[in-house]
């Protein structure tokens, strides 16, 4: 029976020489030069990534622009996902919303929200694209002075509603407070700006 020793398979090409190395235990390691060229998965493409399943080494093909690498929901395998770290991660928001809250409710910017629902004056329940795993989140959030900048005694405040946490959806109000006047007013706001996190 023929049999190879450790290193003694050498390529010598223009750009240097690349070493196969036979483990005790089987595995091949390449040393020395080392470019795609030498190594084909199949379909092979700029941006391919190659990964271990756990048997072999496979090919993941390039994602999109503004995907970004992650883990799959069985902590198995890489892949590609659109809206990156957001989705997954306990460092970012989940969903957030800058929206108009004067006359006829309107979306400015968003993420993770699908609408927003009018309950009158000053209250506003966030639907969200997709529910949380549970009501455990975090929100925070700020509306802009509802009586305009000029005017600085008065205030509004953000509140949510008792039982308004809900998977789907986030129930709140914005209030004006004053130093000169009592109890605090429900006031329609042309900038609120709330995020959620998990």
């Amino acid at each position: 029976m023929s049999q190879i020793k450790n290193n003694e398979i050498t390529h010598t090409g223009n750009s240097g020489t690349s070493n196969i190395v036979l483990g005790s235990a089987g595995q091949v390691t390449m040393a020395g030069d080392f470019t795609p060229s030498k190594l084909k998965l199949g379909s092979d493409a700029a941006g391919d990534t190659m990964y271990s399943n756990g048997t072999q080494y496979v090919r993941l093909a390039k994602g999109t622009a503004a995907q970004v690498l992650a883990m799959n929901s069985g902590a198995t395998a890489p892949e590609w996902v659109t809206g990156g770290v957001a989705a997954t991660h306990q460092s970012v928001a989940k969903a957030w919303v800058n929206f108009n809250g004067t006359g006829t409710v309107a979306i400015n910017q968003d993420y993770g929200v699908s609408s927003i629902t009018d309950h009158g004056t000053g209250d506003y329940t966030i639907n969200f694209d997709s529910s949380f795993a549970d009501n455990d989140y975090c929100f925070v959030g700020m509306a802009e002075n509802g009586e305009g900048t000029s005017n600085h005694d008065s205030h509004t405040i953000i509140s949510g509603y008792y039982g308004g946490q809900a998977v789907g959806s986030f129930r709140l109000a914005t209030l004006r407070t004053r130093f000169d006047q009592e109890p605090p007013l429900f006031q329609d706001c042309a900038a609120i700006c709330v995020a959620f996190f998990r």
